[in-house]
């Protein structure tokens, strides 16, 4: 606090005039995204005789401060916010004190998709990220998905890939004011491999040679009764 005074001289009279702004140092926190309304007061002076002022820019975006002293508005930035605010009568005659304003993020944009399918080389892929919340715009914040896939606005990746491995996209979500995001994993498959089957005309001889012994065998045995 800092008490600034002035004397005034009326013929054989000496007025003191002092005043103090009582308005504690930690401000009344607020929230990102909701609306703001604090307004600053002293004592040891009519309320309408003061003009109240701060530099704007160490305000939050979207927060000011009037002469009157209602500081107010929605900002959407968070954090930990000091100034110096003073209050004037006149040039000589003012109040300053230093205050703190803290404003909280908003809750994050909630993901309630939890994990990504994998997929395969050359195979239609389909997936959709989702939230409990309505209106969701999504996009990739970070990483990068599988070649050939492709995310839209409402959340779905989809697509033919057309390399393998493992990837970790980054999906973020925007809702008004409201953000999340969450790093998803999504490995792709190599196309398989066929291996060309070369048994069954091998077998196939196999099983008409068996089947010639045996009917040798049986005419064999035949021809010994005889």
């Amino acid at each position: 606090n800092r008490q600034e005074q002035r004397v005034v001289e009326e013929g054989e009279f000496t007025l003191m005039v002092g005043f103090v702004i009582t308005t504690e140092v930690y401000l009344p926190s607020g929230t990102s995204g909701k609306s703001y309304s604090y307004r600053f007061t002293a004592d040891g002076v009519s309320s309408g005789a003061v003009l109240w002022s701060a530099s704007q820019d160490v305000f939050p975006t979207g927060i000011t401060l009037g002469t009157d002293g209602l500081l107010s508005g929605t900002t959407n930035e968070a954090g930990t916010f000091s100034f110096m605010v003073s209050a004037f009568v006149s040039n000589d005659v003012y109040a300053q004190k230093f205050v703190t304003l803290t404003i909280s993020s908003y809750s994050t944009l909630p993901i309630v998709t939890a994990e990504l399918p994998d997929g395969q080389v050359s195979q239609d892929y389909y997936a959709e990220v989702r939230s409990t919340l309505e209106g969701v715009v999504w996009s990739l914040a970070d990483g990068e998905l599988p070649p050939g896939l492709s995310l839209n606005p409402q959340g779905a990746i989809f697509g033919v890939p057309y390399e393998a491995g493992t990837y970790y996209p980054v999906i973020q979500g925007t809702s008004g004011t409201r953000t999340g995001s969450k790093r998803f994993v999504i490995t792709i498959a190599a196309e398989p491999a066929y291996a060309e089957n070369t048994s069954s005309g091998g077998g196939g001889g196999g099983c008409n040679s068996g089947l010639g012994v045996s009917m040798l065998l049986l005419l064999a045995g035949l021809f010994r009764k005889r």
